[in-house]
């Protein structure tokens, strides 16, 4: 009966013109989306510097020849040269920060950074550049450390694995995909609950534990089917193909048990759309501070889609093991649990 009932609610999605035609459209343009992207990632990270002190002392020398910043005739200039994203990073070495260096004393070097720079970037910026003046220091002088800097990375060091646009859209638009679906199942069992169609189909033998099975395998089927076509035509899904089929699993239950959730809180189509906004449009905010890590903040991952964003982020572009996986993994399983369970005693309310 779950079989001839799937069968039976795919030919009404068929039928429904408006999410047939954006399920095929929608995922044409994702994979135009992706290979229209830059493949290729700039791993300079551009250093400005000025200097306030004569270019042939020889620590300013031998910083020059290591670090090679883009040199800057004054403060101004660099910070014009900042805002305007010539350069990531920029400093100045002033006669007195010079003079306490020499003398053995310990200074806080200030380290400008671009606008919109990650907060990892940042650390991992502050650390390069004042590892490299108290190495220096210590090679002439013997003395170490007295260059502050700070040792705390937030977020995942990709100093040394640098990311193009195109491989932090991906999880984004996995999750569109995703999001699509939600949408679509969220308005196909609305419409059954609003015409009667499913208090008809519950009349007969068809318990309702078997249709919310149906509709849950339906919604998980279609979505998987089309994030597995999209990481195949991209050729990502040799990155990590177990995981990603895990990740894709759990996501499909995910959006379909927010799909439960809507169509039973929402009175008609246009409701569905309504509430569609209200739950997954924020949703998007973890996979946009994926692909535009300048827009992260602590507080998205208390988002439940974190979980199968990140995920997805860390399994295509790190290869990490299932153990750093598995907080993603167990976070997204338990939020699916809850919305299914949710939802599904919210409809079973509306049935009666």
């Amino acid at each position: 009966m779950i079989g001839a009932l799937i069968a039976k609610d795919l030919k009404l999605y068929a039928r429904n013109r408006l999410y047939s035609f954006l399920t095929v459209f929608a995922l044409l343009a994702y994979i135009a989306i992706y290979f229209l992207l830059p493949a290729s990632t700039d791993d300079e990270f551009g250093l400005g510097l000025v200097l306030e002190v004569p270019q042939d002392h020889p620590l300013v020398q031998n910083f020059v020849q290591i670090i090679e910043p883009q040199l800057f005739d004054s403060q101004e200039a660099m910070m014009a040269s900042l805002e305007e994203g010539e350069v990531i990073a920029g400093m100045a070495i002033t006669p007195d920060v010079l003079a306490k260096l020499e003398q053995g004393q310990a200074v806080n070097l200030p380290l400008y950074i671009a606008p919109g720079t990650p907060s990892y970037l940042q650390e991992a910026l502050a650390d390069a550049v004042g590892v490299t003046i108290n190495d220096l220091i210590s090679l002439e002088g013997g003395r170490r450390g007295l260059v502050e800097q700070t040792e705390e990375v937030l977020g995942p060091d990709l100093l040394g694995e640098s990311l193009s646009m195109r491989q932090r859209m991906l999880p984004l638009l996995i999750f569109f995909t995703l999001l699509l679906e939600g949408l679509g199942m969220a308005t196909l069992i609305n419409q059954e609950v609003v015409a009667d169609t499913a208090r008809a189909i519950l009349v007969t033998p068809l318990r309702t534990s078997q249709f919310m099975a149906a509709k849950a395998l339906m919604g998980v089927g279609l979505a998987v089917v089309q994030v597995l076509i999209l990481l195949l035509v991209t050729g990502q899904i040799a990155q990590a193909p177990l995981q990603l089929l895990v990740l894709i699993l759990l996501g499909g239950l995910f959006m379909t048990g927010m799909a439960f959730l809507i169509a039973a809180i929402a009175r008609d189509y246009m409701g569905v759309l309504t509430w569609g906004i209200v739950f997954l449009l924020p949703s998007i905010l973890p996979g946009l501070a994926v692909a535009l890590p300048g827009l992260a903040n602590e507080w998205m991952e208390w988002i439940p889609s974190f979980f199968l964003v990140d995920g997805l982020h860390r399994a295509l572009n790190f290869q990490v093991s299932w153990a750093e996986l598995r907080p993603d993994l167990v976070g997204l399983l338990g939020v699916s649990a809850v919305l299914l369970a949710l939802g599904s005693a919210l409809l079973r309310r509306r049935f009666q």
